[in-house]
């Protein structure tokens, strides 16, 4: 509200809230105009913002999460003026991270790009000097970095994101990566300016995975390595790699493997890293834990599996072809899955070997 920029709309999507977050956002729009208030059924944070990319009215299109913030009140102001006069697609600068706990920024995202491994944070309570650090601007060809994260601090052409399709996939978690990706490849290149343009504060509530959400994040995995291979982004892929091998452990650790036999579609993306990564001779990651899997269920799930086959097949084809699987299973839906499989067996075959010739 308090950026110099004045002239913009302030779009606030109510995802489905139980709180009083709706009638906080009505009594800012009485009181702003430049607000508009947009509701649906809770779908979660890709819908949302899709919602808002329809809707949106200007030239450009800024994300904002509802617990972040802009570092300045001229954040806006700039980005806007940079994007204008470049004349690219997509513009931005740096994101800094604020840890609420210990009150100090650290920068995630400096790491990635300069590709160390493993990450060295660098720590300070000045957000003035956190900002010295970043004199890189310029324009910067995506491929040279090749970065999945913090898509939150670039400003985007509304007409560029539009006529090009790039909307969030309808993802419970890891939403941001494959938008982030698919946007960057498309554009080719970006224009950096060298300041923070971003304040993502970071808490340490505890992260409650469901089966929903472990199998959305493997879909996500599942684009990025994809489209690392398909464009022949190596540092992606290996980025990939071992972002999965954190999160099998993650699983583990959890319990989480023991629900596997709810979601087809957690199964299947499995299943595809198993033979992906053993095609792209990187085995010890999934293979390990397609082994580990296989020891916990033994030979419960193949009985089920050979039942149902047709079935996964179907929702893989999904999965490929349509992005967003479909999470719940009908009777006509199981029947179509059933008379249509040497189609969809044929499709499937297809997009995943297209995508890891």
């Amino acid at each position: 509200m308090n950026q110099t920029l004045r002239n913009i709309e302030i779009i606030c999507v109510d995802d489905g809230s139980t709180d009083t977050s709706r009638a906080i956002l009505e009594d800012y729009a009485a009181r702003d105009t430049r607000f508009v208030v947009l509701t649906q059924e809770n779908q979660g944070a890709g819908p949302a913002r899709n919602y808002g990319i329809n809707s949106a009215r200007g030239d450009y299109i800024v994300f904002m999460d509802s617990d972040d913030c802009y570092p300045y009140n001229t954040t806006m102001e700039k980005l806007y003026g940079e994007a204008k006069k470049s004349g690219e697609a997509i513009c931005g600068g740096t994101l800094l991270v604020y840890d609420l706990a210990r009150g100090v920024y650290f920068t995630p995202e400096r790491q990635e790009e300069a590709h160390e491994k493993p990450y060295s944070r660098h720590y300070t309570d000045s957000l003035e000097e956190q900002a010295d650090m970043y004199q890189e601007c310029g324009l910067i060809c995506y491929t040279d970095y090749q970065f999945r994260w913090f898509f939150s601090r670039f400003i985007y052409k509304r007409a560029f994101l539009i006529e090009n399709n790039l909307f969030f996939p309808h993802y419970l978690s890891y939403e941001d990566p494959p938008f982030l990706v698919n946007a960057m490849l498309k554009a080719e290149r970006y224009y950096r300016i060298p300041d923070v343009t971003y304040i993502y504060r970071k808490s340490y509530k505890e992260t409650v995975w469901t089966v929903e959400k472990v199998t959305d994040m493997l879909k996500g995995i599942v684009e990025l390595i994809m489209l690392a291979e398909k464009h022949h982004l190596e540092v992606l892929r290996q980025s990939e790699y071992a972002h999965l091998d954190w999160f099998i452990d993650v699983l583990f650790m959890n319990n989480l493997i023991k629900d596997i036999e709810k979601s087809p579609s957690l199964f299947l993306c499995l299943h595809i890293f198993n033979r992906s990564s053993a095609k792209a001779k990187k085995p010890e990651v999934v293979r390990n834990t397609w082994a580990r899997l296989e020891r916990q269920q033994k030979g419960r799930y193949l009985i089920k599996s050979c039942v149902a086959f047709p079935w996964y097949i179907y929702k893989t084809y999904c999965l490929i072809y349509y992005r967003d699987a479909i999470r719940r299973i009908t009777p006509l839906l199981a029947l179509k899955a059933w008379l249509f499989f040497p189609y969809f067996a044929v499709k499937t075959y297809v997009g995943i070997a297209e995508a890891y010739r």
